[in-house]
């Protein structure tokens, strides 16, 4: 899958759980695929306004993914304005 910001930016790849930079590298993961057998059940989130959409950029070709996990922490690759 092709992840975007909201605001239209492509940001990276999900493939196998794995979100995947623009290096191929992984910086986040879902829970389970990292194994952790009890995932925290989900936090009840306000009601939020969506935001307007707004076109997005087309993907880049996809880089070979690598076995390699990014020195950007997951946190930080969110939080980043591209």
């Amino acid at each position: 899958y092709e992840v975007y910001r909201f605001g239209g930016r492509h940001i990276g790849w999900l493939t196998g759980g794995i979100l995947r930079d623009s290096a191929g590298d992984g910086v986040c993961a879902v829970r389970s695929m990292v194994g952790n057998p009890q995932p925290e059940p989900p936090k009840p989130q306000p009601p939020q306004a969506e935001p307007p959409r707004i076109l997005r950029d087309p993907a880049p070709r996809p880089p070979a993914f690598s076995r390699e996990w990014s020195h950007t922490d997951c946190e930080t690759f969110l939080a980043a304005e591209r």
